[in-house]
């Protein structure tokens, strides 16, 4: 059996990058991964990507490697070739003026194509051009249209009208002649591949297809150069991409997962689209040296081998791999699809024979995605030397992703060595030792395997946890011990579906799990934690606090990559530390530094001066008992019993500088006691964070729990009508949450 590593996260920030088929990529964060190859002793090695699924992490290593990359999709392989180059917004220029020169009859192709989106104001009747059109799915026509009249100012969304109908219908003439084209391009010819392209067609508007095949058919009358050629399909790829119903409206950054057109679509104006697209284009470009395999670039850049994984590992090149370094995507339907249509389009079925094959599959399931993964794993692991590295990041990862990916790896001889996560939202960083066969072993108990790996997440984060993470200790734990596919037959077995059950048994147990923060029956909503727990262990969130309140007491100042760097080390594995929760911690104790990234510890929240403030809190905490008649006992916490010799307290009150207030739900809770947790109230909205993320502890809180803020109880303690009646009352008088607070109104009583 081997062991799994927690590894320290190597954290980098996510860019929110806008270009043409960028939804499409898994999410991009640079410098990620060469702190990976770092972390390894590998900058300057040579790599094999076998996917190639992510343009942007490909030319990120370019920079510092040779990376031979195998994409088997043209789009991609296309986006990699373009974004390698040196783009600038005037060469998509010269191509858009090159492009507009053409002449259809006796007008010119621009006046032509713009002339599709011509409306009329509805305030002053003057022409013009509507930026999009709106549909509703299932209509041939739109019913909304927008606009801005440069004459009157009158624009936004108006209702279509009769005239724009009248127009749309002028283009159905030859409608049928651009589709036969289409389809005749793109298709191979069987029923399965006509039936998928024909799907492809009818989420094209007719003024979009109209608008595609008038633009392709006269860009084949052209002689461009190479560099023009390239111009030309990227913006092409654009209003390729921009045409279809699969756009929703209101707009979203998520891609299309599959077919199925949105309720409410935007069909936008493809003139435009063109227009704006090569500065698009330009400003995601990071220029790096790029080869055909088997052709070398003369230091760093990519080696990029167009078509299957399997075939590149057949031939005989001369770089040899050192490590895997690849992002692994999710099988959108939508996507795949798009790539095989688009791809015909554009250079012919010739050129994408080894691709179009893809619109046979009626189905792009996770089963479909593992093999598919198992074949290129292995192919790959036989280029490396055994036990050579292997990393795999996967974005936004979900159980889906995950599961496809272990159960790929281990059918593949892969061995799982290392593990890191930073929460649910970034990649999941996966090292591996490939090829490194395990040795088949006794049959496991899946069951307990299973229960041991969860329990043993949740006792070391104590605090639930969410269905995606402990799913993923389970993979972990069965990859561990040998209990995940070890070849393809076992792949396409019944074992992934027989593990699969087990671990939705599990979730099922009530007796073993509670599902919390949700009313949903689905399983991935809310979180989850132990139907029984004799003790609550400390929690991550607490023990991640006290680590970053110090590293900010010992530095001037701290960044929240810098943070982010130190707490995965501390807290490497799962679940790891997610940045919003760092974040929360340096909003509460810490400012930032103007012109700077960096925050600086409150003066106020400095440990001297928080020692003094929790002492007069004690001092102060004792004088009102007297007031109200109870005896003390204890420090911190201090209980306010009824009567002197009654160790039944009334109250149990724990003073702290911090927002740890997980320690109240591990002291012992005698019968008809309250809880009072005093603290300054700049720790406020970090309380309230964890009690919105914790719903264990917003349970517990909830019962007999009150928190109380330094500046209430000075007020509470100085008043001279300080009651008990008054005590129970306004001890909830300031709120954690700012909005609800109704503060020191109460006080005049």
């Amino acid at each position: 059996m081997s062991e799994v590593r927690p590894l320290a996260y190597v954290f980098a920030r996510r860019e929110e990058q806008k270009f043409p088929l960028s939804r499409y990529l898994p999410p991009c964060h640079p410098g990620m991964a060469e702190g990976l190859l770092r972390r390894h002793g590998l900058p300057g090695a040579p790599l094999l990507d076998p996917i190639g699924a992510s343009p942007q992490a490909t030319l990120e290593l370019a920079a510092g490697q040779r990376i031979l990359v195998n994409c088997n999709n043209p789009i991609l392989a296309f986006l990699i070739t373009l974004l390698a180059q040196e783009l600038t917004p005037a060469r998509f220029q010269s191509a858009l003026a090159q492009l507009s020169t053409l002449r259809r009859g006796s007008e010119r192709l621009e006046e032509h194509l713009k002339s599709l989106y011509l409306t009329h104001c509805g305030n002053c009747r003057r022409t013009v051009m509507a930026q999009y059109f709106l549909y509703r799915r299932g209509e041939k026509t739109p019913h909304a249209r927008a606009y801005e009249c440069p004459a009157c100012g009158d624009g936004g969304q108006k209702p279509i009208t009769a005239e724009d109908l009248e127009q749309l219908a002028a283009l159905q003439r030859s409608y049928p002649l651009h589709r036969s084209r289409a389809l005749e391009r793109a298709s191979t010819g069987s029923s399965d591949s006509l039936k998928l392209v024909n799907e492809v067609l009818d989420l094209y508007p007719e003024r979009a297809l109209y608008f595609l095949f008038t633009l392709m058919n006269k860009v084949e009358s052209l002689s461009p150069s190479a560099e023009q050629q390239e111009a030309i399909d990227a913006l092409l790829l654009a209003v390729l991409d921009a045409g279809h119903s699969l756009n929703p409206w209101p707009e979203s950054a998520d891609p299309p997962r599959s077919l199925s057109q949105p309720e409410e679509y935007v069909e936008r104006n493809l003139w435009l689209v063109m227009e704006s697209a090569g500065a698009e284009w330009a400003a995601a470009c990071r220029p790096a040296a790029l080869t055909l395999w088997p052709q070398l670039p003369p230091q760093a850049g990519v080696v990029l081998h167009r078509g299957r994984m399997r075939e590149l590992a057949q031939k005989k090149g001369t770089l040899a791999p050192a490590a895997i370094l690849s992002v692994i995507p999710r099988p959108y339907a939508a996507f795949w699809t798009l790539s095989a249509v688009w791809s015909a389009w554009l250079w012919g079925r010739e050129s994408s024979a080894g691709y179009l094959g893809i619109l046979e599959r009626r189905r792009f399931d996770w089963a479909w995605h593992s093999a598919a993964l198992q074949s290129a794993f292995t192919s790959a692991g036989g280029m490396l030397a055994p036990g050579s590295p292997g990393i795999t990041l996967l974005p936004e990862p979900s159980t889906g992703l995950t599961n496809a990916v272990f159960h790929a790896a281990s059918a593949s001889q892969w061995r799982l060595d290392g593990l890191a996560a930073c929460g649910e939202e970034m990649p999941l960083q996966c090292t591996w030792k490939a090829p490194a066969p395990v040795e088949a072993s006794a049959k496991h108990n899946l069951r307990r395997i299973l229960r041991d790996a969860m329990r043993q997440l949740l006792m070391e984060s104590g605090e639930p946890q969410p269905y995606a993470l402990l799913h993923t200790a389970c993979l972990a734990a069965l990859m561990q011990h040998g209990c995940l596919p070890h070849d393809l037959k076992e792949l396409r077995g019944d074992l992934p579906a027989e593990v699969n059950r087990e671990i939705a048994s599990l979730f099922g147990d009530e007796k073993f799990l509670r599902h919390l923060g949700s009313s949903s029956s689905d399983p991935e909503n809310g979180l989850w934690w132990l139907a029984a727990c004799a003790e609550l262990p400390p929690s991550l969130s607490d023990r991640m606090e006290a680590a970053l309140l110090e590293l900010l007491r010992r530095q001037e100042h701290l960044t929240v990559d810098a943070a982010m760097e130190a707490l995965s080390a501390q807290f490497p594995g799962l679940p790891g530390i997610s940045p919003q929760a760092a974040e929360a911690v340096l909003a509460s104790y810490a400012a930032p530094i103007a012109g700077s990234a960096a925050w600086r510890l409150n003066e106020h929240d400095a440990a001297p001066k928080r020692s003094s403030d929790i002492a007069n809190i004690q001092r102060l905490l004792r004088q009102a008992a007297a007031k109200l008649g109870y005896s003390t006992a204890g420090e911190n916490p201090l209980d306010f019993l009824q009567h002197a010799g009654d160790d039944t307290p009334a109250y149990r009150l724990l003073v702290g500088d911090t927002a740890q207030v997980g320690r109240l739900a591990r002291l012992p809770m005698p019968p008809g006691c309250q809880y009072v947790y005093l603290f300054p109230g700049s720790r406020a909205m970090l309380i309230k964070w964890k009690l919105d993320h914790n719903p264990l502890l917003a349970e517990l809180a909830g019962a007999n729990w009150h928190f109380l803020k330094f500046r209430t109880l000075r007020h509470l303690a100085v008043r001279p009508d300080l009651s008990r009646e008054l005590w129970a009352l306004l001890i909830d008088s300031d709120p954690i949450s700012p909005e609800e607070t109704t503060q020191l109104s109460m006080f005049n009583v």
